[in-house]
């Protein structure tokens, strides 16, 4: 659980004095941080932590999000005010917070949440990188954020956790020579940037997704890496191929051109994948984590799961985001493709 203890001492917020409660929260890279018990303003640079407000109904807490936001077709579904916030990059200054009149600022880097509090900045770290941190991550925006984003935090978690149990019994067949071998394309960053070889490994999110579905990160190895040899992921010779980001069509189409790719096994029996996208790319793994976790489970073992996808996303969109969403729009997300059904890239 996060640690909050709460005092009546003065805070200095974001440059602001102020003698109202606050209290003492531990983030998520263990860092102890004095922060208003009422926060009303907020510059989100995390997306998925943004993510999460939104959902919890915290969107007119917003004052201030990532810049690359505004450029996501699926923002406008799921934001009412987007054209009221302010754009910030991942390292907010000091100075354009205090303009702000932020109470919180949260941010993915540690570093930068811990420069900013040297310049006199509420501000934490949301990061997770297994499901104990994002549990853990989810709990903390609950307690944050009050009664009503602590009750939803507790039924994402449930649901989350309910999610994995589910898949896990299925996958528990398995054994160790029938579990896939797969490799995860990038697709979040620049087109030309790295091409087929940006990549994750070890350690991390998609490792942990991975995992939760039974599927082998062919990357596992290698710890901190953003990209692999191509020679060598040629050899590993993957059975599917997972691609995730904004333009995944593009990637999708690079690898299907390219012949040095065109005798890997995941190429050869068509089992390449496109991650869904919605307000953020599922990959990112953020509320829509157990989303990805059904669908791509099923794409990766087909004869082990059989939901029913359409129905199991709009009844998922209704309950933790209380908005509705079409079976045509549905389709377009499984496709990587915009709300009007035109591409993201």
């Amino acid at each position: 659980m996060c640690i909050i203890c709460i005092t009546g001492t003065g805070l200095t917020a974001c440059g602001n004095k102020n003698e109202s409660q606050v209290k003492t929260i531990v983030d998520c890279v263990g860092d102890k941080v004095e922060c208003p018990a009422e926060i009303n303003k907020v510059i989100c640079v995390s997306q998925n932590a943004m993510e999460f407000m939104v959902a919890m109904g915290l969107e007119d807490h917003l004052v201030g999000i990532h810049k690359s936001v505004f450029y996501h077709t699926w923002s406008k579904e799921y934001i009412s005010n987007l054209d009221k916030l302010k754009g910030f990059g991942y390292s907010p200054t000091a100075e354009a917070v205090y303009e702000s009149e932020a109470d919180l600022v949260i941010v993915k880097d540690a570093s930068t949440a811990r420069e900013l509090r040297e310049a006199g900045v509420t501000a934490i770290t949301f990061s997770y990188g297994n499901d104990e941190e994002l549990i853990f991550a989810v709990e903390l925006l609950g307690e944050i954020f009050g009664e009503k984003a602590q009750e939803y935090s507790d039924k994402w978690i449930s649901y989350y956790k309910e999610t994995v149990s589910e898949i896990e019994k299925t996958i528990s067949k398995l054994d160790d020579t029938e579990k896939r071998k797969v490799y995860f394309i990038d697709a979040s960053v620049a087109i030309d940037a790295g091409g087929l070889c940006t990549t994750v490994g070890g350690s991390s999110i998609v490792e942990q997704w991975f995992d939760n579905i039974g599927a082998i990160l062919v990357t596992k190895e290698y710890d901190n890496i953003d990209s692999i040899n191509e020679e060598a992921i040629l050899q590993i010779n993957p059975e599917a191929i997972m691609i995730g980001g904004w333009s995944e069509n593009t990637r999708k189409e690079q690898l299907l051109a390219d012949t040095k790719w065109k005798n890997i096994e995941a190429v050869k029996n068509g089992d390449i994948y496109l991650t869904p996208v919605g307000f953020t790319s599922f990959e990112r793994y953020g509320v829509e984590a157990p989303l990805l976790l059904k669908y791509s489970a099923q794409q990766i073992y087909p004869k082990l799961f059989d939901y029913d996808v359409v129905n199991d996303f709009q009844a998922f969109f209704d309950e933790f985001y209380g908005i509705q969403v079409s079976e045509e729009k549905i389709n377009y997300m499984l496709k990587g493709l915009s709300p009007d059904g035109s591409r993201m890239d």
